[in-house]
């Protein structure tokens, strides 16, 4: 059996002492351009302030106690306080532009959120540190490809997380700000990795097999 991370690991070697530890991410092999608006966007927060973090969401979610999955709302109350640094917000559905709508809430000049569909590889491109603020989670890819770019990642502790994250208490708000607010890229220790070998090595044993 194949496991994605360290928690699953370590419940699934209990009961499968031959279960592998090998995550789905595989590095994109094409570069996608971004929008034009979206580029334009993204330019003008890395251009006028000092920092660029990055987030994604898919669907305004709720987890089974009624907290924000993404924690969206969390991060828009932080940056509306750190006005030197910047925030893009990718989600695709649509969903977070629609809520803010209903609640009458305008975003100030440091954070922008992209509802179109775009490449969010891209957006980390672009970004110094992505923020994964989640409630609940599994084997982030959004992670494994800000860690393979180099980039800085902050992360709830809500699973395991993978070597070369700055993990905060999961739902903690002040810990969340304390990790933004004190952010350095040059602190950031990012383990870059492809299991691009390792899942084709599985795959050849596997057939090997058979």
């Amino acid at each position: 059996s194949i496991v994605l991370n360290e928690d699953s690991y370590a419940k699934a070697h209990a009961y499968r002492p031959k279960c592998s530890l090998i995550p789905a991410f595989i590095a994109p092999s094409e570069q996608e351009p971004l929008p034009s608006d979206i580029d334009a966007t993204l330019k003008n927060l890395t251009e006028n302030f000092e920092l660029m973090f990055c987030t994604n969401a898919y669907g305004f979610s709720f987890d089974k106690n009624g907290q924000e999955i993404y924690g969206i709302f969390d991060l828009i109350e932080c940056f509306s306080k750190l006005g030197s640094h910047a925030l893009h917000i990718s989600d695709d559905s649509g969903a977070y532009q629609r809520e803010l709508r209903q609640r009458n809430i305008v975003l100030p000049a440091n954070i922008a959120l992209s509802s179109q569909r775009h490449s969010f590889f891209e957006v980390l491109r672009r970004s110094d540190c992505m923020i994964r603020a989640t409630t609940t989670d599994g084997d982030s890819l959004s992670i494994r490809e800000a860690l393979f770019l180099g980039k800085g990642v902050i992360a709830s502790d809500c699973v395991s997380r993978p070597k070369g994250c700055l993990s905060f208490q999961t739902g903690d708000q002040e810990q969340l700000f304390r990790a933004i607010e004190e952010f350095e890229p040059y602190l950031a220790n990012p383990v870059k990795q492809d299991f691009a070998e390792e899942i084709f090595h599985l795959y050849q044993t596997l057939c090997n097999s058979t």
